[in-house]
Formats: C-alpha cells, structure tokens, sequence
C-alpha cells in the first residue's frame, strides 16, 4: 500500500507537467565580470541568447528547463597592479529553474531561483597591446551557477531581468605559454564570475 500511494503520488506531481507546456525564446544582452583576490577590471557586454520550456507544478509555481548561449569575461583587468589584461569567454548555460507567479489583472509578474550548468566553448585572453591566445583546455570546462531574477509577461511578450553568481571556479589560469608571471600566482585559479542579463522573450 505504502508503494502504491507514493507511486500516486509521483504520477499526480508529474501529470501537471505533462499538462500544457509553454516554450519561451529570449534575446538580450549580458554584462559579466571576473571576481579574484588582486584583479580589478571592468565588466565586459556580450550577447545572450535562450530558450526554455515552462512546466506547470502546482498552484502558482513552474518549472523551466532552459538552454542559453552568454557571452562572458572582462575588459580594461588589472593583476596585482601589474598587469594589463582582459578575457572573453563563450559559455553554454543550462539553467533548471524554479518561478513562482504572482496574480495580477494585466500582466504576469515572476520572481524565479535556480542553478545552471556553464560549458565552456571558447576562452581567450591577452595582455594589453597583445594578441588573443585561446585558453580554452587551461579553463573549466563545466562550472556551476546561482540564477535570480524575475519577469513581465504580457501576451506573447515577455521582458526579464537576471543575476547569475558563480559557485564554482571557472579557471585554473596555469598559462605557461601565456605568460611565466601569471602562471606563478596560484590564487588567481579561484577567479569566479558574476553576470548580469537583460532580454526580451516571446512565448508560443
């Protein structure tokens, strides 16, 4: 008996999920910065572009498996104050996310938490005056982040605002053919990232 009312009880979790899913493309841009003990630098824009599918849960909450491709890094770095460096990073994000969706007349206002997987696909960085040199196999391939935010739906529209904070560390920054003073400093390996993104989006 005991494993036929949890097995119900699976089976009604999951059926609103089953039930009318919505998919929502977005487009935008994001705002990213490197975080580390002795670099100060500034934020770096780039595009961010997603997709997910919104699965009904219960009440008022859904759940958002989602796929985006951000453009990350940093610009106009400067290491120990001594070097002039900047990076820009290419990541394929997979964010599972948790919204909850308030009642309202003429809008759909959310607030939404979740994590997020980042694949690297690309990575380079150089010093001032210097070429690009890709970075990539020194880099994290899979890291990990926190995602806040919220959003308006309209109809089919849709606007977001959301904050992603890494939890993990996002390069091991041990680049002997980069240059010998940076590979020598191992408490830039601990560097993570902090992201801003704004989009709009269109659900169908």
């Amino acid at each position: 008996m005991r494993r036929v009312v949890i097995s119900l009880l699976i089976v009604a979790l999951a059926l609103p999920a089953l039930a009318a899913p919505e998919m929502v493309a977005h487009a935008g841009f994001a705002t990213a910065n490197q975080h580390t003990d002795g670099l100060s630098s500034d934020a770096r824009e780039g595009v961010a572009l997603g997709f997910g599918v919104q699965l009904p849960l219960f009440d008022d909450f859904r759940l958002t498996p989602e796929l985006w491709y951000l453009q990350k890094g940093f610009k106009d770095g400067s290491l120990w104050e001594m070097l002039d460096l900047e990076m820009k990073t290419g990541v394929v994000s997979i964010p599972v996310i948790l919204s909850y969706h308030f009642q309202a007349k003429r809008v759909d206002p959310r607030a939404f938490v979740g994590i997020a997987a980042d694949i690297l696909v690309e990575a380079e960085t150089r010093r001032t005056g210097r070429d690009w040199v890709d970075v990539a196999d020194e880099s994290e391939s899979v890291s990990f982040t926190w995602v806040l935010g919220g959003g308006v739906r309209k109809g089919h529209w849709d606007a977001e605002v959301r904050y992603l904070h890494g939890l993990t560390s996002i390069t091991d920054f041990d680049y002997t053919d980069f240059d010998d003073t940076v590979s020598q400093y191992h408490n830039f390996k601990d560097s993570t990232d902090t992201t801003w993104v704004l989009s709009v989006g269109y659900w169908f």
